[in-house]
């Protein structure tokens, strides 16, 4: 019984570990443009939270794009 209760409470732990993974990843992409389409080369993006205080700079490309993290 009691190996029982230790692999539903390991397998409740992983699965929590999991979702907190998950939850944390992802990333920010996209493009600068001016008002005819063309590319901005080395525009630069800011990137903010104000709810954690996050904030960031980032350089577009010599295409407009930029990714963040780098």
């Amino acid at each position: 019984m009691k190996l029982l209760q230790s692999l539903v409470v390991s397998s409740l732990l992983a699965g929590t570990l999991f979702a907190q993974t998950q939850a944390i990843n992802g990333s920010i992409r996209g493009r600068v443009t001016d008002a005819a389409g063309a590319a901005v080369p080395q525009a630069k993006v800011d990137i903010s939270n104000t709810e954690t205080g996050f904030a960031r700079s980032i350089d577009t490309s010599d295409d407009g794009y930029y990714v963040f993290p780098p």
